[in-house]
């Protein structure tokens, strides 16, 4: 057998093997290229208010959510730039975090709503749970995108599953070309010449169009899954620049570690970096500073890439991060979720995304159809 029709071989079941799997990727990708817009429209309640004038007070507003939960503590406060949005509240048990992690599986209420200028709480979830509730919707699609809903598992199983797909793109890529004199020939889509002519066309420039787009998303997907054992690789070549240190003694009394609050933390923050909206605060238990984050002219990402580091005892700078200063690593580690959601192009970006994750359905439902045509004429041949 030679080497074409052995590719041939590996192509074709690995497309019919991954095939649920990329359907499912594919359709809730395209809906999560749009997912703030999306909330926004079924729960309207818990993303808009009435713009006013004046803020509340962060501190406040921590005091009022921590003490309706006394066994939760609020990890970050995440703000949107236009007048009229809520604050997000993303909380996480005390116990996770000051071990340094987020606990996401705790039945608790992991997101938190609340008015910017009342400091009134408009609502509140548990980040991901299965159900079909409009509040809860978008959360379950993004876990069922990353994870299949299986947790930890499901991460490594959707990361084998790009992995494959890489190389299954990267077969087709070798299949749709022979020669590269042909290459103009591999995009045209013969319509009048049978279903089975327009399908096989179809199946062939849609899959060569689209492959290094998507191989970009695959990967980008087994980079932001799998951080712990991807990132060792690419620090070997592409060095990161370290986050600072922490400045919490171990066995320090939660209260002297933070002496300061989250309304001083911004504001020292805001001092050292005016100008620009903030994207969001957040109090690194484990290591006792806070983290602020800024959205710059341009920038990247929705959640800001500009961050500047305050210590929760005195208000001191103890660092700062912007990975268009950064080292190569810097720059490729923050470019991961830009490139896979598509926000680092824009709306332009984000409609690509959209539309390319409706590729995969249409790569399984060609290519399945001319599997089936083909083994049904083989039997009938047979049966001859």
């Amino acid at each position: 057998m030679s080497i074409r029709k052995n590719l041939l071989l590996v192509h074709r079941w690995c497309g019919i093997t991954l095939a649920a799997f990329l359907v499912l990727a594919g359709v809730t990708g395209s809906l999560l290229a749009f997912h703030h817009e999306i909330e926004a429209a079924l729960v309207p309640e818990l993303f808009r208010v009435e713009a006013r004038e004046g803020r509340a007070s962060l501190d406040a507003i921590a005091a009022r959510v921590e003490s309706r939960h006394p066994e939760l503590v609020v990890g970050y406060f995440l703000f949107a730039p236009e007048p009229g949005a809520t604050i997000r509240l993303v909380m996480n048990t005390r116990r996770a975090a000051e071990e340094g992690r987020l606990d996401r599986d705790a039945a608790v209420p992991s997101e938190i709503f609340a008015d910017p200028y009342t400091g009134e709480i408009r609502g509140e979830r548990t980040w991901g749970e299965i159900g079909l509730s409009r509040a809860h919707l978008v959360p379950m699609v993004y876990r069922l995108h990353m994870s299949l809903l299986l947790g930890e598992a499901g991460q490594w199983i959707t990361a084998l599953v790009a992995a494959a797909w890489i190389a299954t793109l990267a077969i087709g890529i070798v299949l749709a070309v022979p020669r590269l004199r042909l290459l103009s020939s591999s995009f045209r889509v013969k319509w009048r010449a049978g279903r089975a002519r327009a399908f096989f066309d179809l199946h062939r420039a849609a899959g060569l169009g689209s492959a290094i787009l998507l191989m970009i998303i695959a990967f980008t997907g087994i980079y932001m899954n799998l951080p712990s054992v991807v990132e060792p690789a690419v620090a070997a070549v592409l060095p990161f620049t370290e986050r600072p240190a922490g400045i919490r003694p171990p066995g320090d009394r939660r209260d002297d570690a933070w002496r300061i609050g989250w309304d001083a933390a911004l504001a020292t923050a805001r001092a050292a970096h005016p100008g620009d909206p903030v994207a969001g605060i957040g109090r690194i238990e484990a290591k006792g500073y806070y983290q602020v984050r800024f959205l710059l002219p341009g920038d990247i990402m929705d959640s800001g890439t500009a961050r500047y580091f305050v210590s929760g005892r005195d208000a001191g700078l103890v660092g700062r991060f912007d990975h268009r200063e950064g080292t190569a690593g810097d720059k490729f580690r923050t470019w991961q979720f830009p490139l896979h959601s598509g926000q680092g192009f824009g709306m332009p970006g984000r409609v690509l995304v959209c539309v390319t994750g409706l590729v995969p359905p249409l790569l399984v439902f060609t290519g399945t159809w001319l599997w089936l045509r083909r083994t049904k004429l083989r039997r009938r041949r047979s049966s001859r």
